[in-house]
């Protein structure tokens, strides 16, 4: 089942939806647009998965403490303490990808074919998600091998070649590539 199907029957339910802040995906695509779509799609629904946002007409917000010999004893709030105590409820939803690789191989249909054609699918995913961070409330993104596994590890099949460094730890081109992009988007270089 896909992922915003899924969770589109789940925020059907108004208690499920008050009962998370965040959610995560696996994009797994055989391209990186294709990766970005599920992304895309995902968010859409996740935009959906808001709990009602309270509105006030004032500044004052009258809070009813408790009741005592027939009379109500009133405190007034701040609107911003409200806000602040309402806020983890009807805050939008953050996105986290925590699963996201193409292996650079090209005998599975999750390779890029080459150590160069992962580190451009890397660099052109990356730099996709890093300018769309934003505005899809992404905050964080995890790949899902540093180390490629030696073939006598059983693993799926693209997992061997899904690494950013070699068996023997040497960095590919995809290694290289995150390189590039972590110093450019930190250090602005």
């Amino acid at each position: 089942i896909p992922a915003n199907s899924f969770l589109g029957r789940l925020i059907k339910d108004k208690r499920f939806i008050q009962s998370f802040d965040a959610a995560s995906i696996h994009p797994y695509s055989r391209s990186v647009d294709g990766a970005l779509g599920v992304i895309k799609d995902f968010r859409k629904v996740l935009d959906k998965a808001r709990t009602k946002v309270y509105k006030y007409k004032t500044k004052k917000v009258r809070v009813i403490k408790y009741k005592q010999k027939g009379r109500k004893k009133v405190r007034k709030i701040s609107y911003k303490k409200v806000r602040k105590k309402y806020s983890a409820r009807t805050a939008p939803k953050d996105l986290y990808i925590t699963e996201m690789s193409w292996g650079s191989d090209s005998s599975t249909g999750f390779g890029a074919g080459s150590e160069a054609g992962q580190a451009d699918a890397l660099t052109k995913a990356y730099t996709a998600l890093i300018q769309n961070a934003n505005a899809w409330r992404l905050k964080h993104v995890y790949w899902y091998a540093w180390r490629d596994l030696p073939p006598t590890v059983k693993t799926c099949s693209f997992c061997y070649t899904s690494g950013l460094v070699n068996v023997n730890g040497t960095g590919k081109a995809g290694f290289w590539a995150l390189a590039v992009l972590t110093r450019k988007y930190t250090l602005g270089l």
